[in-house]
């Protein structure tokens, strides 16, 4: 006779046993796997209306099973849902057994994922503890692997926008990693489209004078500095919108 005993650390809290909150009589209950958009996923107690066994290979209650009520076979912790692991039997296959162990969620966010993709579907990992430090576990549209942090800003801060200024009414980005480079997602006073941060605006201001369609060119549309060649700068032109403009220095 022996016990098991884990140290949970302080990145990590234990949840009670399911089944210790469901009364099945006189069938068992069961703890079984559920599937969930974002992690942490944790699995929930039922009614197996199986007789309960004699002997379990878990220390504690029986092995989880899957959504099609079978025991979910594994070869290591990853396999195994939220709050379980792995245990060997002496036929080499595992099966997930409880411990009610769950990481603590690094800090960050997992990538943003159009909703009309999906990736492979497996389960690589069941919490962030499953992969490296930069990374987190996330859902790829049908399973969860370890992805990298998406850092939810980028440095620097957006254009000061007049409550006179209206750029194109169109909505380019919903955040910074829509935007490619040192782009940010900011508002043009309409919409939303990647502009340079504050600090990395080239030199120089818009001109002053009023642009005429009718005698002069548009030019190249733009949405911030760093689509204009030299030292232009992206510019307010009346009904062209926002273009290429030369930048201009005002004394005083």
């Amino acid at each position: 006779m022996y016990a098991l005993c884990f140290v949970v650390s302080t990145a990590q809290r234990r949840l009670p046993y399911p089944c210790n909150t469901v009364r099945c009589f006189p069938e068992g209950c069961r703890v079984q796997q559920v599937q969930c958009v974002t992690s942490p996923c944790f699995p929930v107690a039922v009614c197996s209306g199986e007789p309960r066994p004699v002997r379990s290979v878990c220390p504690i209650g029986r092995p989880i099973i899957d959504t099609s009520i079978r025991e979910i076979q594994c070869s290591s912790n990853a396999a195994c849902p939220t709050g379980s692991y792995c245990v060997r039997r002496r036929d080499g296959n595992g099966r997930c057994c409880w411990n009610g162990i769950v990481s603590r969620p690094r800090p960050g966010s997992c990538p943003r994922r159009p909703g009309d993709t999906f990736g492979a579907c497996v389960e690589e990992c069941s919490g962030d503890d499953d992969c490296s430090d930069d990374e987190k576990c996330c859902s790829n549209g049908c399973g969860h692997t370890c992805q990298p942090v998406f850092q939810a800003s980028k440095p620097g801060s957006c254009p000061h926008v007049s409550r006179n200024t209206r750029g194109v009414c169109v909505e380019e980005c919903s955040n910074d990693a829509d935007c490619r480079g040192r782009t940010k997602c900011c508002s043009n006073g309409c919409g939303h489209t990647c502009q340079l941060p504050r600090s990395q605006m080239k030199p120089g201001r818009c001109p002053r004078q009023i642009f005429n369609p009718r005698v002069q060119r548009c030019g190249r549309p733009c949405s911030n500095d760093d689509q204009c060649s030299g030292n232009q700068k992206c510019c307010r032109a009346g009904s062209c919108g926002t273009v290429c403009r030369r930048s201009v220095f005002y004394r005083g």
